[in-house]
């Protein structure tokens, strides 16, 4: 594992193309939305074999525990995810990030979308940490490219 930290300081904010989100942080909003997440899990599910996956029951547990999921939306579709918890006050800690490749969508769209979670993280919290495995070398230039240093 790779461990990256991204500060205030070091925050390089990208214009954006429009890409809708949505924040998730309450169980009630997550009924509502249970389908389109299910529908990622299973895309995640399809591309790649990790047995620490969640399910439907986890995303329930983790949004009662106070982690926030941000779902990202193109043409009004959902094609990726990134979960963030709080570790203290001023430090949250962003994990699972997933944008599928099986959808029509931007080529840097993973990027933006990151991009943007972690300026609203930012807004709350004073450094955001990171782990990456050691294979994700795609990710690591995504990270680089916002800010974030090992």
């Amino acid at each position: 594992m790779i461990q990256y930290i991204l500060n205030k300081k070091n925050y390089i904010k990208e214009k954006q193309l429009h890409i809708e989100r949505l924040e998730l942080d309450n169980v009630i909003a997550l009924e509502y939305f249970t389908p389109n997440i299910q529908f990622l899990i299973d895309s995640f599910n399809k591309e790649y074999q990790w047995d620490d996956m969640f399910d439907i029951d986890e995303v329930k547990n983790r949004i009662n525990k106070g982690h926030i999921l941000f779902i990202l939306y193109y043409d009004n579709q959902p094609i990726g995810y990134v979960w963030f918890k709080e570790l203290d006050k001023n430090i949250c800690f962003g994990y699972n990030l997933y944008v599928t490749k099986q959808m029509e969508r931007p080529k840097y769209s993973p990027k933006w979308f990151y991009n943007k979670v972690s300026g609203i993280m930012l807004k709350e919290y004073d450094t955001i940490k990171v782990e990456i495995e050691d294979w994700n070398k795609v990710v690591f230039d995504l990270v680089e490219s916002i800010g974030y240093k090992k």
